[in-house]
């Protein structure tokens, strides 16, 4: 039991730390948001999301919200918004 409760604080930290960054990103402007964790539209660049792991859609790889549509490698592979899939 303590090893998944560890491996669940683990894998907690990073979630939170983009919860940060993300909540760090300032108001909406007209330019896409990308810091290497996160690769957002300007008018999902200045919200809130949960932290909780989701699926990305592409892939079926871990995103780090479950808001999120897809991972940051496929978001800036099909060069879409990790949120709502707006093309760029």
């Amino acid at each position: 039991m303590k090893k998944t409760v560890h491996q669940i604080i683990w894998l907690s930290i990073p979630f939170a730390l983009l919860l940060f960054i993300v909540c760090q990103s300032g108001e909406h402007t007209d330019e896409w948001f990308d810091n290497g964790l996160v690769y957002f539209c300007p008018n999902c660049r200045g919200d809130f999301y949960p932290d909780a792991v989701g699926e990305c859609e592409n892939c079926n790889g871990m995103t780090s919200s479950c808001a999120f549509k897809y991972c940051y490698d496929c978001a800036k592979e099909l060069n879409v918004c990790q949120y709502c899939g707006v093309e760029r």
